[in-house]
């Protein structure tokens, strides 16, 4: 059997079906090796290995901040909210599990924000969930062209939310 470091299991599903897994796979390489495309979120299980259990999340919208921090109490993680952009990015060498990025959040660029956690996690597998208003069609394409793993409307990002932050098909 390979080493537990170098298994990587990857559990792709799609939030559009509810408890459907899509595909599972196992491939001995090094855990970025595995991507989500933009219908699916990733969700990484090393084998023998304690995945990191913090969300850092940076939204601003006090019902969003609520509603996240109590639902990642739920599921049991810890979660870290970042004050702006430049927090957000450098809290990425912590590894966490997920980044959720609330797209409309006033004060930040998007784009930039996550071009900035891409270039900041150039060693890290860093799965990146943005969420915003489902008519902000040319802000949501950006944010995917920029590399946000998945765009959520607000609706669909608070249905699905204790799925998203535990990794849960």
């Amino acid at each position: 059997m390979t080493s537990p470091e170098l298994m990587v299991i990857c559990i792709f599903f799609s939030l559009l079906h509810t408890n459907t897994v899509v595909a599972v796979a196992t491939h001995p390489t090094a855990q970025n090796q595995c991507r989500a495309s933009t219908t699916n979120i990733i969700v990484p299980l090393v084998m023998g290995t304690k995945v990191n259990s913090e969300v850092i999340a940076l939204v601003k919208d006090l019902f969003f901040l609520a509603k996240i921090g109590e639902t990642a109490k739920q599921v049991g993680l810890k979660i870290r909210f970042a004050n702006s952009a430049e927090d957000l990015i450098s809290w990425v060498q912590s590894k966490p599990r997920l980044i959720v990025l609330d797209l409309n959040a006033d004060g930040i660029d998007p784009v930039i924000t996550i071009k900035g956690l891409r270039e900041a996690a150039t060693s890290v597998d860093l799965p990146i969930v943005g969420f915003a208003q489902h008519e902000m069609t040319t802000l949501i394409d950006s944010a995917l062209q920029a590399g946000c793993d998945q765009v959520l409307s607000r609706n669909a990002f608070t249905k699905h939310l204790p799925r998203i932050l535990s990794g849960k098909p």
